[in-house]
């Protein structure tokens, strides 16, 4: 996916795809964002979220799971 949220928003309502049933079976979400220190590499489970600097990167965002809705996670991570 590639949203153009910030690596906040990303940080704020991840957590949220794993508790939300109409999301899907969300197993792990990764993916690497910018923010205005440079680039994040971004690794969440429900168990808890990483956020890393890294020298470069590539937007995306990476849901992994069974089932998922990408129009409800969508609407999840834009809060």
């Amino acid at each position: 996916m590639e949203l153009g949220l910030s690596c906040q928003q990303l940080e704020q309502n991840i957590p949220a795809l794993f508790t939300d049933p109409a999301c899907g079976h969300v197993l792990r979400a990764k993916g690497f964002v910018q923010d205005e220190n440079g680039w994040v590499e971004l690794n969440a489970t429900a168990d808890g979220l990483t956020a890393n600097a890294i020298p470069k990167g590539q937007e995306v965002l990476i849901v992994i799971g069974e089932g998922l809705e990408k129009e409800r996670i969508e609407v999840r991570l834009k809060g």
